[in-house]
């Protein structure tokens, strides 16, 4: 693949991100509590174990 063809679809994945409801890309909460609570769970082993304490 050409770089020319990379950027374009790489342009494209954007595109048809936007265009996806974010309900679609997410399940809704009832409350900001449970949605930051489930944010928290979903992404928990995205933190380097250096910050957990920092977070915690």
């Amino acid at each position: 693949m050409t770089e020319k063809q990379i950027k374009a679809l790489d342009n494209q994945f954007l595109e048809l991100f936007i265009e996806e409801s974010p309900d679609q890309r997410s399940s809704l909460h009832p409350t900001l509590q449970e949605a930051i609570a489930q944010y928290d769970q979903d992404f928990e082993s995205d933190v380097p174990s250096s910050l957990k304490s920092q977070v915690a």
